[in-house]
């Protein structure tokens, strides 16, 4: 039993489906599309560079999931890549650390430039700013309609001995 029909839920009951589980109920007490709960008001970009090397690997693992999807022909994932404008010293300072930690743990190709300096590769400067790219594979999950519902009959109620409010 899996509470929650949001992308933790349905990606949760996807994964065990596809290592044979076959038992695997959502649970979910909204609308299907628009359950309400924190799915519906994240901000949904995915970036794959983390100070943790295991929230890295769980990115990565996102994008080539959300990637692999499509509803009616559509991908489900938006890889647009990314831009990240420093204005200060310290913003720039953190940019850098960013390339690092993307280098370390081999997540693509972020790279710096000093204030100032010429445009180097994929990054810019300009009036006193400096921009680092973030790897192409940065985006943000399309509007996937979930595929229609496998149970067919009579909508399904809570037994009775299950009390509680909504």
């Amino acid at each position: 039993m899996i509470v929650g029909a949001g992308i933790v839920g349905c990606s949760l009951a996807d994964e065990l489906t596809a290592r044979g589980w076959r038992d695997v109920t959502v649970l979910e007490q909204g609308p299907l599309l628009a359950p309400g709960g924190s799915t519906s008001h994240a901000p949904g970009l995915v970036f794959q560079t983390s100070p943790s090397k295991t929230l890295t690997d769980f990115a990565r693992y996102t994008v080539e999931k959300f990637s692999s999807l499509e509803v009616d022909g559509l991908p489900c994932f938006n890889p647009v890549g990314g831009l990240e404008i420093a204005t200060s010293e310290e913003r720039w300072a953190d940019l850098h650390r960013k390339a690092g930690l993307a280098a370390s743990w081999g997540c693509g190709p972020n790279c710096s430039a000093r204030p100032g300096a010429p445009r180097c590769g994929r990054c810019w400067t300009r009036s006193g700013s400096s921009a680092a790219s973030t790897p192409r594979t940065t985006g943000w999950p399309g509007r996937c309609s979930p595929p229609a519902p496998r149970w067919s009959g009579p909508p399904r109620t809570a037994p009775a001995s299950w009390t509680g409010t909504p």
